[in-house]
């Protein structure tokens, strides 16, 4: 029986399994009525071995993003909604969402991930804190724009007293992911073909900076909505990225 200490892994390349689960979601974004200029965002995360403080580890197995879900922020802090549609877009690493409300804040509360280990699928389960997590990312779409809001990396989350749990679940918690990946980078870890496969699909041929991560997003959303309303503003918006 595969122990949870290896279900909570760095998680990387797409298989075959996962894109049997990934149908559910749409290949592309969900294309608005007439008259409407709706609003979408795109960002990274990938998931470490890494604990507040020390290094992070990878691991050899690849899976793939299934299923996201959100909070939004009230004045008593954050409320978990139910905001799936059908212009949800899971890539690899990648999530492109544009079901999201204008004019309201929100943060990712709940993450799916599914791999295949040792020919088993597992469907990975990672719950978050939005009040802990809610100023690491922040979601508010603006009308008219595919909005790039960064790279995360989602580590497991840990309180002076030990592990930290949400109804009874381990909780990981949210940092900024570039760093994490230059960290892994200049530790020369011996999966490092892994950590190619993470560059690859979070950056694709483009540098490993915040805007290079932009410039491949974009690239895919353009890719898979060929043409319409969301073909149109990412390639507008990827022209205007030197």
């Amino acid at each position: 029986m595969t122990s949870k200490k290896n279900i909570y892994k760095l998680s990387i390349a797409i298989t075959s399994a996962a894109l049997f689960f990934m149908s559910c979601a749409s290949s592309k974004l969900k294309e608005p009525s007439q008259g409407e200029k709706p609003g979408a965002v795109v960002f990274g995360i990938f998931m470490a071995d890494k604990k507040f403080g020390k290094k992070p580890k990878l691991n050899n197995q690849m899976a793939s993003i299934h299923y996201v879900q959100y909070a939004e922020k009230t004045s008593d802090g954050y409320r978990h909604v139910n905001i799936k549609g059908n212009d949800e877009v899971y890539m690899g690493n990648i999530v492109a969402e544009s079901n999201f409300a204008t004019g309201k804040e929100y943060t990712m509360s709940y993450i799916e991930k599914i791999d295949n280990i040792k020919n088993n699928i597992y469907i990975m389960k990672y719950y978050f804190d939005p009040a802990k997590n809610g100023n690491i990312m922040k979601i508010n779409v603006e009308p008219g724009k595919i909005k790039f809001i960064g790279i995360f990396c989602a580590i497991e989350a840990e309180t002076t007293k030990g592990k930290f749990l949400i109804s009874g679940k381990k909780a990981f918690g949210l940092v900024p992911g570039l760093p994490v990946i230059k960290e892994m980078e200049g530790a020369r870890y011996p999966q490092s073909t892994y950590l190619k496969h993470l560059k690859r699909s979070l950056f694709g041929k483009y540098e490993l900076t915040n805007k290079g991560a932009e410039k491949h997003m974009l690239d895919q959303i353009i890719k898979r909505n060929s043409a319409g309303y969301w073909y149109d503003l990412a390639l507008n918006q990827r022209q205007q990225l030197k």
